[in-house]
């Protein structure tokens, strides 16, 4: 048998199950026509494969049909009962078994050519320890594969880039101990049941590739085969070993473009044009009054009276911050300052697990946009601090909080190293480096304390520091009045 009668085999199953959309259980046909795509004359197969069965056995159905003693195992992941379904074929027997995930996961006792994987996306609860499942299942894949084997595999963004151990110790061994041969970013339309980005991987075990291509499909519209595309695309990226090992083995192509130099020339005219908005912004502000969708004032602070002033109150806080930027910018192209990584400007912490208790307590809750809610528990004593917000809509937001409350664990505190840098003058500079630009993940969008401590910053001395917030204290003081003002508008709702 040839691959190319194979895969005829395969496109005409699809086009007769055309009109039931041709799906497999809850992936689309172009994702499996990726998958198959590799697919060669082998003896055995491993699937740890969700929702597809149906399309695979008839596949198998084929295949037994033209050459003897191909075995075939799937393994699909039971939710309701957290248990492997496993089914083996061979040409002559069926086998069908359910296996307790602990199990399933202690050890291998067999290894295969092939090993087709899309894993269910999202945890599990083993031993009463989160587990991601689409890193369990890559994790077997791994030890499945046979010397010389191959793999195709569909998985979320989000493990090309997070920076958990876990997920760093399985792209290294993917990077290392495989030949990565293709990375294929897929767009969020490829699910037509959820808005997550996702991608295929391509690797062998076999000796690591030197450079690994990647393509980038995320932003193409109206793609009938993404199987044609790649076949007829060149990489968009070629990812080197040295690259890969410097970042952390991340796969996303974000983490290697370089950082975009500034044109200084545009900065007075971008200065301009802030401070005629914040000027306008500031015209008959009265912190007293507040609007409502009539456009009527009011002494009286409605729910969306408070909306509206919040919403000013965030436009001016914006604008004023990115004067300030502006003045930073040209104030530091007049000097020498030095360069100095984020680890050495300051330490990081990623706040706790949200309590259950977030109502009507004592003290604010802080999260990746601000103040969400209120609890008695409080695990940031100090009255006024720097958080980053990590994961969400919001993460790469910089504010400071209004006084002691519980730090999430959507957000990063950040605790100057008050003999290298004056805090006001480090809130600017984690501003400025616009970290909501160089987020990370699918659905779920994040930022890491690394990517904050491997930031390069342009710091003057402390004295200079002190000169420049100086020069612009009116501007800082009234970003300073509105923070307040929004602080505790966000405590009372």
């Amino acid at each position: 048998m040839n691959l190319n009668y194979l895969s005829a085999i395969y496109a005409s199953y699809l086009e007769q199950n055309h009109k039931e959309n041709a799906l497999c259980g809850n992936i689309p046909e172009q994702v499996t026509e990726l998958l198959l795509f590799p697919l060669n004359p082998i003896k055995e197969i491993l699937n740890p494969y969700y929702g597809t069965n149906k399309i695979i056995a008839q596949t198998s159905f084929y295949w037994r049909q033209l050459e003897q003693g191909t075995e075939m195992r799937i393994e699909s992941w039971n939710p309701k009962t957290e248990t492997i379904f496993c089914c083996n074929m061979k040409s002559d027997q069926l086998e069908i078994k359910n296996i307790p995930l602990t199990e399933w996961m202690q050890g291998i006792t067999e290894t295969f050519d092939y090993v087709m994987l899309n894993p269910p996306f999202g945890y599990s609860n083993i031993e009463k320890k989160k587990e991601r499942l689409e890193n369990l299942f890559l994790s077997h894949a791994l030890n499945c594969l046979k010397e010389g084997g191959f793999c195709t595999a569909f998985l979320p963004n989000g493990f090309l880039g997070r920076q958990s151990f876990d997920n760093i110790q399985l792209r290294k061994n993917i990077s290392l101990n495989h030949h990565l041969q293709s990375i294929i970013l897929l767009p969020k339309s490829i699910l037509s049941t959820s808005e997550i980005f996702t991608s295929v991987l391509y690797f062998s075990k076999t000796a690591p590739a030197k450079k690994i291509p990647l393509y980038d499909f995320r932003n193409k519209k109206n793609i009938n085969s993404f199987l044609k595309l790649y076949r007829s695309s060149e990489p968009n990226w070629q990812l080197e070993q040295q690259e890969l090992e410097e970042h952390q083995y991340c796969f996303l192509p974000e983490e290697y473009i370089p950082s975009k130099s500034f044109d200084f020339e545009e900065i007075p005219s971008r200065k301009k044009s802030l401070h005629a908005l914040w000027s306008e912004l500031q015209k008959n502000q009265d912190s007293r009054l507040y609007e409502d969708h009539y456009g009527q004032t009011s002494i009286f602070n409605t729910a969306q009276c408070v909306s509206t002033r919040k919403g000013q109150l965030k436009k001016l806080i914006q604008t004023g911050y990115g004067l300030l930027e502006c003045e930073l910018l040209l104030y530091c192209g007049h000097i020498q300052p030095t360069k100095e990584m984020g680890k050495s400007l300051a330490h990081l912490k990623t706040g706790d697990l949200c309590p259950t208790d977030h109502k009507n307590g004592k003290y604010p809750c802080y999260g990746a946009g601000g103040i969400y809610g209120s609890t008695n528990t409080c695990n940031i004593p100090q009255s006024t601090g720097i958080v980053i917000g990590r994961v969400g809509n919001f993460c790469g937001n910089v504010y400071w909080t209004c006084q002691p409350g519980f730090l999430s664990n959507n957000a990063i505190w950040v605790e100057p190293d008050r003999e290298k840098v004056i805090p006001d003058f480090l809130f600017l500079l984690l501003y400025s480096a616009h970290f909501q630009n160089k987020r990370r993940g699918g659905g779920q969008q994040y930022i890491t304390q690394s990517m904050i401590q491997n930031q390069i910053f342009y710091l003057p001395t402390l004295s200079q520091q002190a000169d420049f917030l100086a020069q612009h204290q009116t501007l800082l003081e009234q970003i300073h009045f509105y923070e307040q003002e929004l602080g505790q508008l966000e405590l009372t709702e």
